[in-house]
């Protein structure tokens, strides 16, 4: 009896952390004509800058899956390597939809 409590309580703490880490996940996607350089940070407080989830170079419709850990982005783009990031911009990062970049 112990084993099938023991086997439930795992099967559940699976599915739970699967199911989080899926709606937690989104696609950028660069649909311009240009290569962008994107830095990505949770957001956090209010419309704050967290942790960086990471810095990406997306080629003209290049796309690029991150996962956040609560649902919500904030990030910086440029559209020349020499520039510094600007844009401070907020997204759902959530149900693998896609957050389109400037």
């Amino acid at each position: 009896m112990k084993m099938r409590i023991f086997g439930f309580v795992l099967a559940t703490m699976w599915f739970c952390l699967n199911a989080t880490a899926e709606n937690n996940s989104c696609t950028l996607l660069n649909d311009k004509g240009y290569t962008t350089w994107v830095m990505v940070y949770q957001e956090v407080g209010n419309s704050q800058h967290g942790q960086p989830i990471g810095e990406y170079k997306l080629t003209p419709n290049g796309t690029q899956p991150i996962t956040s850990q609560n649902g919500r982005i904030r990030y910086d783009y440029k559209n020349d390597p020499n520039d510094k990031y600007h844009g401070d911009v907020g997204a759902w990062c959530h149900n693998s939809e896609t957050v389109r970049v400037p």
